[in-house]
């Protein structure tokens, strides 16, 4: 049996969605899936629409910036992004 070049090109491993965990001061867990080259501003939008309040997001230790992508951040299946309330003033 054949098979067709798009399936020899494929890794056997290769993961084309990834899915994230988002979580908040409240421990309430939000799970979001994203290609590993899609910009992180769009889930941190989806996540800030949802709550209604701005929201500084971070991964290992790091706050996220909307250009950084899963892949740039090494982030894997499963991985966990804290949502913060952003706070100004004193």
């Amino acid at each position: 049996m054949a098979s067709t070049s798009s399936e020899q090109n494929k890794k056997p491993n290769e993961v084309t969605t990834l899915s994230l965990k988002v979580k908040g001061q409240d421990e309430v867990e939000v799970f979001y899936r994203a290609k590993p080259t899609t910009q992180l501003s769009k889930l941190m939008n989806a996540y800030s629409n949802r709550h209604y309040f701005p929201v500084a997001f971070f991964f290992d230790g790091h706050q996220i910036r909307d250009e950084d992508m899963p892949e740039s951040l090494k982030m894997k299946d499963g991985d966990e992004i804290v949502a913060l309330i952003h706070q100004t003033g004193g």
